[in-house]
């Protein structure tokens, strides 16, 4: 009798272990509607002209040091509460929707970085390995990187001391 018990809990288990796997498993060639976005992003990337390149890679830059200056990096968007990281993310979805109005931000693809930005903080927080989603993250750091340099180069500082030298060589020549 108590062999049946048993026998009974295991045959009520089985069929819904198996269906969690067959909920979660998908065939290797579906692809789902996220996977086929990062894709067409990784592609627009690379068909952004020099200068729609660099106006992308400003805006994830600047929005990159918000992000540090808002959760102290990535650890700390970790230990954020659900509420306070999913709003962070809405308002990065709300910015893409307002600048995507203005057609000269548009026009010059500035307004791809709010979306962007989300889509890779969502991609390192779910720590997703897929290949698509290692090339956009390496595509996105790419683009902060080279917001970064660019940045750095129309800074303050750095006009003050391109001023300097090139005031320099302008009095060298009269």
């Amino acid at each position: 009798m108590e062999q049946d018990k048993e026998h009974s809990k295991i045959a009520v288990r089985a069929p819904f272990r198996l269906n969690i796997a067959l909920h979660w498993r998908k065939p290797p060639d579906v692809r789902d509607a996220r996977t086929a976005r990062l894709e067409a992003l990784v592609a627009e990337i690379g068909r952004l002209s020099v200068d729609e390149r660099a106006a992308v890679a400003r805006g994830l830059s600047m929005l990159w040091q918000g992000f540090i200056a808002k959760f102290d990096g990535l650890d700390g968007f970790f230990e954020c509460r659900f509420e306070e990281r999913a709003e962070y993310l809405r308002e990065l979805e709300s910015a893409h929707q307002t600048m995507g109005r203005s057609e000269a931000l548009a026009g010059s693809r500035y307004s791809l970085s709010p979306s962007l930005m989300s889509l890779y903080v969502e991609a390192l927080s779910q720590r997703e390995s897929a290949g698509i989603s290692q090339k956009f993250g390496r595509a996105i750091a790419g683009l902060i990187e080279q917001g970064d340099e660019l940045r750095a180069l129309t800074t303050p500082v750095s006009r003050g001391i391109l001023g300097a030298c090139y005031s320099a060589a302008d009095h060298k020549k009269s």
